[in-house]
């Protein structure tokens, strides 16, 4: 949730939604649905204080881009190629006809040479960490395959097979989350990020890896990404 970017106002609205769907009295009621999000907030920030540095690390990396007005780019860990392509829109007013009606059209054609730095700064940390859920999938996929295994459900960031190699295929997706995350792959973003800037001196250097034993996921009961 935080490093995606989200904020109090996002999750009271997230909150409402799920109120909503499931019926819930009193549903769009913000004052207490802000009043949750900020709880939700604070839980976050108690068990997972980390994520808050993360945030600020990939705000300051967007932020160091804005300063020479360059767009991000990145390798996922499964190799695939990212750009934010962020720039400010230019507004074109057309004027047309639409029967006996005269009708006013805004035509928004990406300026390529200034970068919009609002949504670069918004958009990097849940690009990235989007990036890092689609190379899990595409790498848990592939190593799957190359166990044997064909069928494959896939939504976003989830995805199974049939019931009779689900075992075999949580096995893969362990084993694929253990290769990604064992490697420190803050520090793979700095260098990457470094050699596309005049000036290093702002970018934030890589935070350290927090003491969790990663090979635990290969052991355990469930796995979630």
């Amino acid at each position: 949730m935080i490093p995606y970017n989200s904020t109090t106002f996002g999750i009271a609205n997230y909150i409402e939604k799920y109120f909503v769907n499931e019926n819930i009295s009193m549903a769009r009621n913000y004052k207490n649905n802000f009043y949750l999000a900020s709880l939700i907030e604070q839980a976050v920030k108690y068990i997972t204080p980390e994520s808050y540095n993360l945030l600020n690390y990939l705000r300051t990396t967007a932020a160091s881009f804005n300063e020479e007005n360059k767009p991000i780019a990145w390798h996922s860990p499964s190799g695939f190629y990212v750009q934010q392509n962020y720039y400010v829109n230019r507004v074109k007013r057309v004027k047309t006809k639409l029967s006996s009606m005269t009708i006013f059209l805004n035509i928004h054609e990406p300026n390529e040479i200034k970068i919009d730095k609002r949504r670069q700064s918004q958009g990097f940390p849940s690009n990235y960490i989007h990036s890092l859920d689609a190379a899990h999938c595409q790498l848990s996929l592939v190593k799957a395959s190359q166990k044997g295994l064909k069928q494959f459900c896939v939504i976003h960031d989830c995805y199974g097979s049939p019931a009779g190699e689900l075992e075999r295929f949580i096995q893969c997706v362990k084993q694929t989350f253990f290769d990604i995350y064992s490697d420190n792959n803050l520090d793979i973003l700095y260098h990457q990020t470094a050699e596309q800037l005049s000036d290093t001196s702002k970018l934030p250097p890589a935070l350290d890896m927090g003491g969790y034993n990663i090979t635990d996921v290969l052991t355990a009961p469930y796995i979630f990404t």
